[in-house]
């Protein structure tokens, strides 16, 4: 089991990539080794993922904008590659997304285009 640090909860330090460095600077200082990315400022994925790397914290779940993976799913996946991370979760469901058969379709349809490009299984997680 990994303890994580859910960055949501900090969004307000993490605005710029400056502000990026020091507050994951701080969360390394601690004692937490992985993050939860979740409404982090403006910056490259790549340039995130050297930040974490350069404090040791591996980037363990996201949380992505349901309207994201319906607009821009390739570019949640290239992102979720760069960071080496598998576990989704989507928040705000729709209501009329909110069906076990119509969830399943989704699940679906990600799981496909996911496997399509990348080595790892992915985990999705549907927030309501």
């Amino acid at each position: 089991m990994k303890l994580a640090a859910q960055l949501y909860t900090v969004r307000q330090f993490l605005k710029t990539p400056a502000d990026m460095a020091r507050s994951l600077n701080k969360i390394k200082q601690m004692g937490y080794n992985s993050v939860q990315v979740s409404k982090i400022g403006p910056i490259e994925p790549a340039e995130f993922k050297k930040l974490a790397d350069h404090e040791g914290l591996s980037i363990c779940a996201t949380h992505v904008d349901f309207s994201d993976m319906q607009s821009k799913l390739s570019e949640v996946i290239e992102k979720h590659q760069i960071w080496d991370c598998n576990y989704v979760g989507v928040s705000i469901l729709p209501a009329e997304y909110r069906s076990s058969i119509i969830l399943s379709m989704l699940n679906l349809m990600v799981r496909r285009e996911w496997k399509s490009c990348c080595r790892n299984p992915i985990h999705l997680h549907f927030i309501f």
